[in-house]
């Protein structure tokens, strides 16, 4: 949670490494950076307890431009009053969108669970039914994006779980075609995607209707 240099902004992004923000003008070009990248970035807001050396000092100030970076490039929702995004209701989620309509807020993604289950053992139909519910909740928030994993596989055999992998995150894709809404895959260890070359060798089997 140190600083990170402007110049190193890009791969820590890429790599999902929470970043530290001490001040506006940094938050801002973190913002911009991940625009251009298509991605969130997620981050730990420092604050000065009296050490003088970096961070918002606590005052009226702080608090004004804190609301300002939150505002800079979205948000990444994974839980609503300690429950995770994917069980809350949808007269919750409007609950919610309301909240964030009148803070001037919006949702970027959906940090949803999808695909954190076990290949082989778990009920797969029962978590599609999961995944449209999540699905119908990133509607009412009105996110870009859903956030999905590539499914807990043997470590001694993993590789010979692709066809298997594609065929379920093809389903994924195949629910969500037409609603705006991108699923997202996210590496993780465990899954099938633990791998910068998994995860490449995913994305290129799906041609843009899988992001990352």
């Amino acid at each position: 949670l140190g600083h990170v240099l402007p110049d190193d902004f890009e791969t820590m992004i890429t790599r999902d490494v929470t970043l530290s923000v001490s001040d506006i003008e940094e938050a801002k070009l973190l913002s911009s950076v991940c625009k251009k990248l298509g991605k969130a970035a997620k981050i730990h807001i420092a604050l000065d307890t009296g050490m003088g050396r970096i961070g918002f000092v606590c005052n009226e100030k702080s608090v004004e431009e804190i609301v300002e970076i939150s505002k800079l490039d979205g948000l990444e929702i994974r839980n609503v009053d300690g429950v995770n995004i994917s069980r809350i209701t949808k007269e919750k989620a409007k609950e919610v969108r309301k909240k964030l309509d009148d803070a001037g807020l919006r949702v970027w993604t959906i940090g949803s669970p999808i695909g954190k289950i076990d290949i082989e053992k778990d009920d797969f139909a029962l978590h599609t039914e999961k995944f449209r519910h999540t699905l119908e909740l990133a509607d009412i928030l009105g996110a870009e994006n859903i956030r999905l994993f590539s499914f807990f596989t043997p470590a001694e055999n993993r590789g010979s779980y692709k066809d298997k992998v594609i065929e379920r995150l093809g389903a994924f894709c195949e629910i969500a075609k037409g609603s705006g809404i991108t699923p997202c895959h996210e590496n993780e260890k465990g899954i099938y995607g633990d791998t910068p070359e998994r995860c490449l060798e995913i994305l290129n089997e799906f041609d843009g209707r899988l992001g990352c």
